[in-house]
Parts: C-alpha cells; structure tokens; sequence
C-alpha cells in the first residue's frame, strides 16, 4: 500500500515541479531549455586540409585515421565555429605532435610509439559585432578566413585508442558518441552528446549540469 501512495505523489509531484520550473527559474528558462536541447545532437561541416577518419564511442575510446590541419568546423552552439587547427590519427601520431595557434610541436619522445592519436581542437564564440583581432597568417589555411585571437581550446590525447590526457575537456562531453571524416577541402562531423541529454533533463527541473545556462 505504501509503494503505491508513494508512486501515486511522484506522479502528481513530478508534473507539479516541473510546471512550477519556469517560475522559479525565471524568464530564460524556456531559451535555456531550447539550447540545452539543441546541444544533444551537433552537427556540421568543415573546410580545410589533410584526409581523417575519427570515430568514437566516447571521448575515452576514439580511433582517428589520418591528418587534418587548418579545419575550421560550421554547425551550431558550443560548435558554431569550431576550428580543428590539427590532427593527427593511427601512425601519424607517432612521429607528429599537433600544433595550434603556432605553438611548437612537443619534443619526440619513445612513448609516442603507443600513442594513436592527438588532436587540439579550438571553439569560438558566435560573432560579434566588436572586430576580433586576427591569427598570424602562418595558422591560417587558403580554405579557412582568419580566425579570432581568443578560442576555447582543448587537446585530447590517445595511447593504444584509450584517452590518456585531455585539457580543457568539459566533463559533460566525456561520454560523447562521435562520427567524423574530411577530404582536402571538405568534410562533416555528427556528435551525439548523452550528457547532454542529462543536462536537458535535469535543466527542467532547474539543474544546470553543464554550466551554460543564461
């Protein structure tokens, strides 16, 4: 009897909580709602040099073919302009560290027999109408405009396909199933994000797991 009172107010509870959320949380829950959403599935295509290959069942298992360099990514979001200055997948990345924003690459090391794969990626902000100081020449690429000084950067690094070292990586994003190939002068990543979908789910109750709400 007493499971069933219990089951009887959770499901009165739980639609009262949640009609009351956009009350308590103000007049940007519903925006907020609507981009938590939207960061579920990410989207886009790319321009920029070098062939790859990536696929990853989360962040900490990825297998990368080939190199990319001077990618800049379109899509929407935390990806509206996001810029994959290099990469290095399965036999590269033994011999070659990426490089971004023209730092030096890391000096060669015996420990990078075993590593698979690297990559630096850089996430800008949507534009504004302030102009944005452009990147030396040098880390721009004939398929890609100049980019902004200030990007959110982040370095994932793989031995034997498993993650090993990641800077800058957002929690939330750890489990993130991926998909992405490029071919010169094009290519296209697809990105389904669990945590985000956790992140959605509890933002209905107010709940801010991945830090981006208004």
């Amino acid at each position: 009897m007493s499971l069933r009172r219990n089951s009887f107010r959770a499901l009165v509870l739980l639609p009262l909580v949640a009609g009351l959320a956009p009350v308590a949380c103000g007049c940007t829950y519903i925006s907020n709602r609507a981009k938590d959403f939207s960061d579920v599935i990410a989207v886009g295509g790319s321009t920029g040099g070098g062939v790859m290959v990536r696929a990853g069942a989360s962040k900490l298992l990825s297998l990368n073919v080939g190199a990319q360099s001077d990618a800049r990514f379109y899509g929407f979001r935390r990806r509206y302009c996001q810029w994959g200055a290099s990469s290095y997948g399965l036999g590269f990345a033994s011999f070659w560290s990426p490089t971004f924003r023209g730092d030096a690459p890391e000096d060669w090391n015996g420990s990078f027999i075993f590593r698979t794969s690297q990559r630096k990626v850089g996430f800008l902000q949507p534009l504004s109408a302030e102009p944005e100081e452009p990147l030396p020449n040098a880390v721009t690429s004939r398929f890609a405009l100049p980019l902004p000084a200030t990007v959110d950067e982040e370095m994932w690094r793989y031995y034997l396909f498993l993650l090993m070292k990641a800077e800058n990586g957002r929690l939330i994003e750890v489990l993130d199933v991926e998909i992405g190939a490029g071919a010169l002068i094009g290519g296209f990543e697809v990105i389904l994000s669990p945590g985000q979908v956790l992140d959605f789910v509890a933002g209905i109750f107010c709940i801010d797991l991945a830090g981006d709400d208004a």
